[in-house]
């Protein structure tokens, strides 16, 4: 049974001989009514905190809610930049060592070449050796001969 303070209030209560003195009796209430009153308007007070507090509890759990997703988010872009850094770097290397071994191969292509053209430095110069060798050698037999004459 619910009591408010206009009930007690409107309380009536019977007379017996020798009962309480009256005046006494609606004073006590009228304190009691007092008090209820201001139990109740605490109470309401109280009761409106609670929902603001409730009300900010679910805006706090929202934001924590929030705020989890966000750095999961962060720490699922953040794998993926590292990820794809990583890609770039092993594509980077992978294409700085073809670049490499093109130039290597480039180069050793040209020393071929050199090579090859100082070998045919090398048998002109034997060959043009070996014909002033066979002119000298003519040139000589003829001014022995033209000298024996």
């Amino acid at each position: 049974m619910k009591v408010s303070p206009l009930d007690i209030h409107q309380k009536k209560f019977s007379s017996k001989f020798k009962g309480a003195h009256m005046e006494e009796v609606h004073d006590f209430l009228a304190e009691v009514r007092e008090e209820m009153q201001a139990l109740k308007r605490e109470n309401d007070k109280l009761r409106e905190q609670r929902e603001r507090f409730g009300k900010e509890l679910t805006d706090h759990e929202n934001l924590d809610k929030t705020l989890k997703v966000t750095v999961a988010n962060a720490l699922s872009i953040m794998e993926e930049c590292r990820d794809n850094a990583g890609r770039d770097a092993t594509t980077i290397i992978k294409e700085a060592e073809l670049k490499a071994e093109n130039i290597v191969q480039e180069a050793q292509g040209k020393l071929m070449a050199v090579q090859q053209d100082i070998n045919e430095l090398k048998k002109v110069r034997k060959h043009f050796k070996d014909e002033m060798k066979k002119a000298i050698a003519d040139h000589m037999t003829r001014l022995d001969v033209s000298m024996n004459r």
